[in-house]
């Protein structure tokens, strides 16, 4: 997947600093510099979703996963991903090959690595990360849309998180790909999913209830 755009200069965090200066003084106003955090230059890649904690989290529900199908690297960049459209969500539906193979006697599932999500939950500034209705690390398309199924992993705005929060961003992402992937086999949109920060990747009680007892995922 490669990052072709980046976001504008009228969308990023502008500081101004005003000096002291005596009476009789002309201002002469410092420079303002737009400031991109972005953690991705223009033509680099999104790597595949961290599954590496995903197996021991989905074994306490009886779950053994298996990675059989080759990540895809012809899916288009999408800057901001509105989810709240069906035109952007469909994009898990083009690419999820194996959507029709997902049964109750063989489940399957499906992750994509994206950018970040809408505009206004990207954590651009660092503000939406922490007030609401705060920044998606991840989002899983639920039954609300006419095709249900599949999660979408945002990779800069966890990168985000994990600066502002001191935390991992590795085990930051691990985690958010143990909590949708519990929302698409759970079959529920409730929280918490996993026990994140206390235990990451590991799934809440409830959770395993909701897996254990699941019919098949969303698709």
């Amino acid at each position: 997947m490669s990052v072709q755009s980046r976001e504008s200069e009228a969308e990023s965090p502008c500081q101004f600093i005003f000096p002291s200066f005596q009476s009789g003084q002309k201002y002469e106003p410092t420079p303002t510099i737009p400031l991109d955090d972005d953690a991705k230059v223009d033509g680099a890649t999104l790597p595949l979703p961290d599954t590496g904690t995903l197996a021991s989290a989905l074994g306490a529900a009886y779950v053994t996963p298996s990675y059989d199908l080759q990540g895809k690297t012809n899916v288009p960049f999408v800057l901001n991903v509105d989810f709240s459209t069906e035109q952007d969500v469909s994009i898990t539906h083009t690419y999820w090959n194996s959507r029709n193979q997902n049964a109750n006697n063989y489940w399957a599932a499906y992750l994509l690595e994206a950018f970040q999500g809408p505009k206004n939950q990207d954590g651009d500034p660092d503000v939406e990360l922490t007030t609401a209705p705060f920044s998606i690390l991840g989002v899983t398309v639920g039954p609300a849309f006419q095709d249900p199924g599949g999660s979408l992993i945002f990779w800069e705005v966890i990168q985000d998180y994990a600066r502002l929060n001191g935390a991992s961003p590795v085990v930051k992402e691990q985690d958010t790909v143990v909590h949708e992937i519990g929302h698409a086999v759970g079959n529920s949109g409730t929280e918490p999913v996993t026990q994140y920060p206390t235990a990451p990747s590991v799934y809440d009680p409830t959770y395993l209830n909701f897996i254990r007892t699941a019919l098949r995922p969303w698709s």
